[in-house]
């Protein structure tokens, strides 16, 4: 019976930890469009491109951007953004 005890005690704590309440508000458009405008325009470019999105939509977001800095994209791109 003891040893089965540590295992209540164990979950009782476990659970009380857990919280759905606690979970971070998720962000809204508005501040994720915010925070990929301050990137590096690579990094912009690298983030629309694992975007799930049409690859015109793609190609267009990323014209702008090498338009708007007077740059050229990556050739082979990454495949997840750097932070």
């Amino acid at each position: 019976m003891k040893n089965h005890l540590w295992i209540v005690g164990l979950l009782v704590v476990v659970c009380t930890g857990c919280s759905v309440g606690n979970a971070p508000e998720p962000m809204s458009e508005a501040q994720l469009a915010d925070s990929v405008s301050k990137l590096k325009p690579q990094d912009q470019i690298n983030y629309i491109r694992v975007m799930p999105i049409p690859q015109a939509e793609k190609d267009r977001r990323i014209a702008e951007i090498e338009q708007k800095f007077g740059m050229k994209a990556d050739a082979k791109g990454s495949q997840t953004p750097s932070r």
